[in-house]
């Protein structure tokens, strides 16, 4: 495609030579030089979004259209297995008669030729389907049923895996694929793989966001999450409200070790040492930390560790869920039981007690004489 601006004798001749071929018809007020119209659609795809998905990529496949003279551009989108074909965008002449229907559910598998070239922006022809080579001579009848005389397929790829197909087809014309046809098309294409896949991305990014949100909102148990490199510590809005720290701005933090009871730090540090040299599959402790207030809390801790290819601890990751009143529970029912024992050791009767089988799990001594 030569520049904007006045043209070489050889240029010339070559827009003379363009203009002769009648694969030119099916083009509307074409334009040679640089193609603004693909130029805006690949703008427009780098800055995709969710909500105008579906109509940027479809002016994105007018665009194409215009500019490579093809009676039809479609992009046929896959399952989440890349396997077979789910549904379809196309962008086509008023006058071209494509049905692409048929194609809808149809498996991979079913265009061997075509499955075996699908690597990231490569493009497949079929430039005469009526007279196929033996390789594809079974798909390119199947192109043929639904309109077309001659096509190019080529591969998008996201997240590692084939995710669409990018299709070019004339319906008169049956020619081989231009040279700067085949770059505007994988141009596009992968513009519209790039931006396609990173709305998926920001769609999952907010989908874990929600997720944990409710979770932590659902959720008695305050998150955690300690990075040994920059030594930061991450906690959740419920951790911080469990222990009094809900005025905490994101970017402030806790000394974690320093909630720690004295009387408990030791044990926790062993159970820590224990888990990074690989000894338990994760750390656990019940153990006591101080509140904001300044009161102690008991929490039951568990976490997981991360580590890097030398075995060395480089993220711990944990949950903590405030116990304290099911501790003040046990220690009143332990308090009660002794004393319950204390009384009945006391007593002048004999008492015996036994489970569900007879077999005597309490006996004063009193009873025992």
């Amino acid at each position: 495609m030569s520049s904007v601006g006045k043209l070489t004798p050889l240029e010339a001749g070559a827009l003379t030579d363009v203009f002769d071929n009648p694969s030119w018809l099916a083009r509307d007020s074409a334009v040679l030089g640089l193609d603004l119209g693909c130029t805006k659609a690949v703008v427009d795809l780098l800055s995709l979004t969710r909500e105008r998905a579906e109509e940027v990529v479809t002016a994105a496949l007018e665009a194409l259209r215009m500019a490579s003279g093809s009676d039809c551009v479609a992009l046929l989108r896959l399952d989440g297995e890349g396997s077979r074909i789910a549904d379809s965008t196309i962008a086509r002449h008023p006058d071209a008669e494509v049905d692409l229907s048929p194609l809808s559910g149809v498996e991979l598998a079913e265009f061997p030729y075509l499955s075996s070239r699908l690597e990231h922006l490569r493009i497949t022809e079929y430039r005469n389907t009526a007279e196929s080579a033996a390789t594809g001579r079974e798909e390119a009848a199947r192109l043929a049923g639904i309109g077309l005389c001659s096509a190019a397929v080529m591969s998008l790829r996201m997240q590692g895996r084939p995710s669409a197909l990018l299709l070019l087809g004339r319906c008169i014309v049956i020619e081989p694929l231009d040279y700067n046809v085949r770059l505007l098309m994988k141009l596009v294409g992968s513009s519209i793989a790039s931006g396609l896949e990173r709305v998926t991305l920001q769609a999952r990014v907010v989908e874990l966001g929600e997720r944990a949100e409710l979770l932590d909102a659902a959720s008695n148990e305050g998150l955690w999450d300690y990075d040994f490199d920059s030594r930061h510590l991450y906690v959740s809005d419920r951790w911080k409200a469990m222990m009094g720290y809900s005025h905490l701005k994101p970017e402030e933090s806790v000394d974690w070790r320093g909630m720690v009871h004295p009387d408990d730090l030791s044990r926790v540090q062993d159970a820590m040492v224990r888990h990074a040299s690989g000894q338990t599959p994760i750390f656990e402790s019940v153990h006591r930390m101080r509140h904001c207030s300044g009161e102690y809390r008991w929490v039951i801790s568990r976490a997981k560790g991360r580590f890097d290819a030398e075995g060395r601890l480089q993220r711990l990751i944990g949950v903590e869920l405030d116990i304290t009143e099911r501790k003040v529970y046990e220690e009143a029912l332990f308090r009660e039981k002794e004393s319950a024992q204390i009384v009945l050791q006391a007593i002048g009767d004999g008492v015996i007690s036994t489970d569900a089988d007879s077999v005597i799990d309490y006996i004063n001594p009193v009873a025992e004489k």
